[in-house]
């Protein structure tokens, strides 16, 4: 595999165990990078205001 592949696998995982958590909105996961190194990891979680 290669690594941006791996980084996008990492991202929807991330985005998927949300699930359930986000509606209305769309699931979103994130993987940031910096020199082939994850630096940050993350997903949306609904938030009432």
């Amino acid at each position: 595999m290669l690594e941006h592949e791996l980084y996008m696998k990492l991202a929807l995982e991330n985005a998927k165990a949300m699930k359930g958590q986000t509606t209305p909105n769309p699931l979103v996961g994130s993987v940031i990078v910096n020199d082939n190194r994850i630096v940050g990891i993350g997903a949306h979680r609904y938030q009432a205001n």
